[in-house]
């Protein structure tokens, strides 16, 4: 344990001192069997009133209604992508960026939480 936190202090000080380990610190070679988005929301325009708009990298994924009306709830909408095209937009070998943009409706939308998982073999 001692010997880790000594390699974090050395890290974050090369970080700080103006040295690049970036690509020390990613994880190469990784490739996706799926991607899920799990969003839990209260619609209170009803449900299907506003749409999520899901993207990876900048790119639409898919844009899917809400699922849920103007009740607290457990059950978050999921959406799980397996199709090889858009697995291909996934760069194993560096950071990724997931978004989720909320459009229609009238703005009565309450988000508990955007969970994004990615599946490997």
């Amino acid at each position: 344990m001692r010997s880790f936190r000594g390699i974090c202090w050395t890290l974050g000080l090369v970080t700080l001192l103006g040295g690049s380990l970036s690509t020390t610190a990613r994880a190469a070679g990784i490739a996706p069997t799926a991607i899920t988005f799990a969003i839990n929301h209260a619609d209170c325009g009803g449900a299907g009133a506003q749409t999520f708009d899901l993207f990876l990298n900048d790119v639409r994924l898919a844009t899917v209604p809400s699922s849920q009306g103007c009740v607290c709830n457990t059950e978050p909408l999921v959406v799980t992508f397996t199709d090889p095209a858009t697995l291909e937009l996934f760069d194993g070998a560096s950071c990724n960026a997931f978004r989720v943009d909320v459009g229609g409706g009238s703005g009565n939308l309450v988000l508990a939480f955007v969970r994004v998982a990615v599946s490997t073999e």
